[in-house]
């Protein structure tokens, strides 16, 4: 398996990178809040999530542009993690829910 960036300045790695990084800074999990999720949250593998908690983002006009580009209207996530390291996320939708 293997994580491959959609940011072109981004760096592709694989389980075997993943899994010596959390051996060696003796973690179990890497969350990441790096950019808005459709549905508020992604797994690129057991122990690497992405997590993006802003409902319907807009990004930043680019150099040049008149407007910021309007995305989808994607959903946010919250993910709690209790004392047994049991994981839940929350869904943030424009409904409240």
């Amino acid at each position: 398996c293997s994580f491959k960036p959609k940011d072109p300045h981004g760096v592709n790695f694989g389980c075997d990178v993943l899994k010596s990084t959390l051996k060696a800074l003796n973690i179990r999990l890497v969350v990441r809040g790096h950019r808005a999720m459709r549905n508020g949250f992604s797994m690129s593998f057991d122990n690497l999530f992405t997590l993006y908690s802003a409902l319907s983002y807009t990004e930043q006009p680019k150099p040049g542009a008149k407007q910021a580009q309007p995305l989808p209207k994607n959903r946010g996530a919250v993910l709690s993690i209790n004392e047994h390291g049991q994981m839940a996320f929350k869904i943030l939708t424009h409904g409240g829910g």
